[in-house]
């Protein structure tokens, strides 16, 4: 039994007769796809914007003030303080340094600054590291503003165009070749609280004429102020230790007091070729080597009541005419006296012991004052090159005074 279809076709051709003409459902047109170059704009961008990069940590040095052209680097040390580490003063022929806060310099901070020839140190510098200022071989000036216990070694070293420095209150120490090579350094007024010279402080500071010495000063470094042109030297009633060749090869030196009794080191005064006049502490007991050795314009010099040993060389080559060793003496020192070309009168005390080798070679004696009794014993102990104490006429006791 099968059932016919026609009336199903019909039925649906019917309800699409019905559909289209109520309009039917609409067909919705497919999206436009834009042309390249069109004037439509395209699409926003769904990706999120990039963080902004955040703010620098302030740092300590951020408040301080540099002149203009300058440029700084600093650091910070280890308990918390500011270091100026590097100072470039670009083309700036006078500069301040930093201030705002107090800091210290780094060592070598402006070593070998090319252009500078004034600088003024603000009061906020504490400290000065090693070598700060050395080989700024166009500085001038140099000016302190503040208070700092002590300028460290070479800070000023190789400095040939400084004249003139004002030098921090307060200061006790000067370190070793702290202007040392400073060959126009003329004016230096030491600080009242100064204790201590280094050693070399000042050597080769060649035009360095006039200085004078506070009362506090306790020590003076070997070579302190060797090749210097000081014309006359007092140095203090406090003054402890001087160190060796503290004052040698100045050729303009011409006198010398000392007003306390320090230790001293070899050759102190030796070169000073203009040397006449000098008093000697009364409580030495030992000139020491090479003391007064090449002093030329020495002719004569009045020894300490105490004195006992004459040191090797201690006369060696000077200019003198007649010496009289004190009553104690008990040694003379190999070439004490040697090379002393002028050298005619000399008066030996009984208490002498020993002549050193060669202690008179070269000396045109005439006459020698023995205040002894054995002459020939003393000869006896004498060592080999002293015979011009046997060639000179011999005189008995000291000679008269004047």
């Amino acid at each position: 039994m099968q059932r016919s279809l026609r009336p199903r076709l019909a039925a649906v051709v019917l309800c699409a007769v019905l559909l289209a003409a109520c309009g039917g459902p609409s067909t919705v047109p497919p999206a436009e796809v834009p042309v390249p170059g069109g004037s439509e704009s395209a699409p926003e961008s769904t990706e999120p914007e990039p963080p902004e990069p955040p703010a620098p940590e302030p740092q300590p040095w951020d408040d301080m003030t540099l002149p203009e052209g300058c440029d700084a680097a600093w650091s910070v040390s280890a308990e918390g303080g500011l270091i100026l580490t590097r100072y470039d003063t670009g083309s700036r022929a006078d500069a301040a340094l930093p201030q705002g806060r107090p800091y210290q310099i780094a060592a070598e901070c402006l070593a070998g600054n090319r252009t500078l020839q004034s600088i003024v140190i603000p009061a906020e510098v504490t400290a000065v590291g090693a070598g700060a200022f050395a080989n700024c071989t166009a500085l001038r000036s140099v000016r302190f503003e503040g208070t700092l216990p002590q300028l460290p070694a070479r800070c000023f070293t190789g400095c040939g165009a400084l004249e003139e420095v004002v030098l921090p209150q307060g200061l006790t120490c000067l370190g070793m070749q702290a202007f040392s090579g400073c060959s126009r350094l003329n004016t230096v007024q030491l600080p009242a609280a100064l204790r201590e010279i280094g050693q070399a402080a000042f050597e080769a500071c060649t035009s360095l004429s006039a200085l004078t010495f506070p009362e506090t000063l306790e020590s003076i470094g070997a070579a302190a102020f060797r090749n210097t042109r000081l014309q006359a030297v007092e140095l203090p009633l406090e003054l402890k230790q001087l160190g060796a060749g503290a004052f040698a090869e100045n050729p303009v030196l011409e006198q010398v007091v000392f007003r306390g009794s320090p230790q001293a080191g070899t050759a102190l005064f030796s070169e000073c070729t203009q040397l006449q006049q000098i008093l000697l502490p009364a409580a030495w007991t030992a000139l020491p080597e090479g003391t007064f050795s090449g002093c030329a314009a020495l002719k004569t010099l009045d020894l300490p009541a105490a004195l006992r040993i004459i040191g090797p060389q201690a006369f060696a080559e000077s200019g003198l005419e007649q010496i009289f060793l004190p009553e104690g003496v008990t040694e003379i020192g190999e070439l004490a006296f040697g090379g002393c070309a002028h050298l005619a009168v000399v008066c030996l005390p009984g208490s002498l012991q020993t002549v050193g080798e060669l202690a008179f070679s070269g000396c045109p004696l005439q006459t020698v004052w023995y205040t002894g009794t054995d002459w020939q014993g003393l000869l006896a102990r004498c060592q080999p090159g002293n015979e011009a104490l046997e060639k000179a006429e011999l005189r008995a006791g000291r000679p008269p005074l004047g």
